[in-house]
């Protein structure tokens, strides 16, 4: 070697070519061309295991600084724990799992009196192996000596999934930023803590102190120092952050103030119910010996709490099935959501800044949003109902439901929220009415009103849902019913004459097709249904060789050669419909489903050529 230099040349990103393997070679290589040592040569040698251990300690080295040096940046970490640590330092907090919620319907029957009543937070069902709880205090006026309907009760509350757990008392150090984890100690791997149902109490260090109610905020530093505020941060090892403030940004613990943590438990997908599963069942009220000091300090004594003799008065029920359960948000979410949260500062400014913080707060509740301004629903979304033949949009019970109930009388400033709701239905009349309900709708408005412009009102509105079934049709006037032409329309397939393909088999393999892209899980609203990809999807199954849509009518048989679709609104059938070969651009509106989507393979006919 000459001037010290290596006679071996490595590029510089030539590390990422070296194993265990590969690099014990070369140490053997070498020192059998300095012809000093033969041990090398020999497995089981001293000299042959030593090599070993700097050969695969060297891979071990080289494998984290590879990983490393690609995890260490926001664009091209891949792993869970490493994207969680980043966005930490935007402030940004990943969504942990969020439960499931259920409206309800309540009567309360002529024995219980007239007057005022509160059921206390954290009360709850339990049925059919799960558990539903009131998050809140939840007050009603019993206005007559007969049987009357809550209304106004079942309106602005929800239950959510799960059952509220008392985690130990714990003691403040009295340091800036004090944070706890929360870390529930069960070995179940199924234990899950909702993220958005996380409460806490705090008992000062001073003679006579009570239990205060401290609340969430969505960042510390948006807080003054006097504000009880915590924060919640769902970290990189998948637990709770509760962090405290400093006195500058949020109120700072002293050392030995009592901390009283209580947590929702979720059953999580296994919580989700169906419609009528509430009906009848008694409600059951939390209780420990600490939660009973804590109410006693918190709950004005005015509230009149219901005793369990005046709650079995009381029937509760559900109409419709629960809203389903969410993951927690996954990398490439938390890719998506962190700069646009970030980009809006935790304020609702702009339109995007609505739509993201919907998406990201209320997965549980809902499926897809839109979220447009005044220009656009009266332009757009008003226009459309003038377009299919109403005298006014009024006359539209959806419409007219919501302007009665959530609108106020200045109409320049609302920003109009449609919202599909996230539940799992396959029958077609139940997802053309599924709807939020008055509560859900209350709950995301108060919820909104924390981090919106004081000047803007919140309207959460209903999507207009968009029917597509097959349908052959030359013209207009081979039909009398769009509908009725899609009933009886089939999707033809043709299979190659030498494929050895069961024919049921290809029958299936299609059916799927459809089913994967019109899940509703896969659907949005305001989306291209691609016509285009369904029929390359159709003919890269095994076999297929070409397809058409036909429908018999008047005793002939209306062939078209290509993907065919009817898309109508159910509602408005006769005014509003098409039948088209090309992709459907829908309306920020506009929700599509495919008709009776679980029944669609008796809607394909498959034959062999030939």
């Amino acid at each position: 070697m000459a001037n010290g230099e290596s006679e071996f040349e490595l590029r510089q990103d030539g590390y990422v070519a070296f194993d265990a393997v590969s690099l014990k070679d070369l140490i053997i290589e070498r020192l059998n061309e300095e012809k000093v040592f033969t041990d090398q040569n020999y497995e089981g040698s001293n000299l042959s295991s030593l090599i070993d251990i700097i050969s695969y300690s060297y891979h071990t080295l080289i494998y984290y600084l590879n990983k490393n040096s690609s995890e260490s940046t926001f664009s091209q970490a891949e792993i869970y724990e490493n994207i969680n640590q980043i966005v930490k330092s935007i402030d940004y907090n990943p969504s942990g799992p969020q439960t499931a919620n259920l409206n309800f319907q309540v009567d309360a029957t002529e024995s219980l009196d007239t007057g005022l009543y509160t059921i206390p937070r954290y009360s709850y069902f339990t049925f059919s192996g799960t558990t539903y709880s009131f998050i809140e205090d939840v007050s009603f006026n019993k206005n007559l000596t007969t049987f009357e309907s809550l209304t106004e009760l079942e309106e602005n509350n929800l239950l959510y999934n799960g059952a509220f757990i008392e985690y130990p008392t714990l003691a403040a150090i009295g340091e800036n930023f004090e944070t706890v984890v929360l870390a529930p100690s069960e070995d179940d791997s199924n234990f899950i803590v909702d993220n958005n149902n996380i409460y806490v109490y705090v008992k000062p260090n001073r003679l006579n102190s009570e239990w205060e109610e401290w609340t969430k905020t969505t960042s510390l530093y948006l807080e003054s120092a006097n504000s009880k505020k915590y924060s919640v941060r769902f970290n990189e090892n998948e637990r709770y952050e509760i962090k405290f403030g400093n006195n500058i940004t949020g109120k700072k613990l002293n050392e030995g103030d009592l901390i009283a943590i209580y947590f929702l438990k979720s059953d999580g997908i296994n919580g989700q119910v169906s419609k009528g599963t509430l009906d009848n069942q008694p409600v059951y009220f939390f209780t420990t010996t600490q939660f009973n000091e804590i109410t006693d300090d918190v709950i004005p004594p005015a509230s009149n709490i219901i005793t369990s003799t005046e709650a079995s008065n009381l029937r509760f029920a559900n109409r419709n099935s629960s809203t389903n359960f969410q993951l927690k948000e996954s990398v490439s979410e938390i890719k998506a959501n962190a700069p646009k949260l970030f980009n809006s500062q935790y304020r609702l400014v702009t339109i995007g800044d609505y739509t993201n913080y919907i998406k990201k707060n209320y997965g549980s509740w809902i499926r897809s949003v839109q979220c447009v301004n005044n220009f656009d629903y009266t332009s757009i979304y008003l226009k459309y109902f003038f377009d299919i033949g109403l005298d006014r949009p009024n006359d539209n019970s959806r419409v007219l439901f919501n302007q009665v109930n959530f609108s106020d009388s200045c109409d320049f400033n609302n920003i109009y929220a449609f919202s599909v709701p996230n539940k799992t239905l396959e029958n077609s009349l139940e997802i053309r009415t599924n709807y939020l309900s008055v509560s859900q709708k209350n709950a995301i408005t108060n919820l909104l009103a924390e981090v919106k412009s004081a000047t803007t009102e919140i309207i959460v509105s209903d999507p207009v849902y968009m029917e597509i079934n097959f349908c052959a049709s030359l013209t207009d006037t081979d039909f009398s019913l769009i509908s009725q032409a899609g009933d009886e329309s089939e999707l033809y397939i043709e299979v190659e004459q030498s494929s050895r393909r069961d024919l049921n088999s290809v029958q299936n393999d299609v059916a799927q097709v459809f089913k994967d892209y019109f899940n509703t899980s896969n659907l949005e609203l305001g989306q291209v249904v691609s016509l285009k990809d369904l029929q390359q999807s159709i003919l890269s199954i095994q076999g297929v060789a070409r397809f058409s849509t036909r429908r018999v009518y008047k005793g002939e048989t209306i062939i078209d050669n290509n993907l065919s679709f009817a898309v109508y609104n159910p509602i408005y059938e006769t005014d509003d419909f098409n039948v088209t070969r090309q992709d459907i651009n829908l309306e920020f509106f506009k929700f599509p489903y495919f008709k009776d989507l679980t029944d669609v393979q008796n809607r394909i006919t498959v034959v062999r050529q030939g």
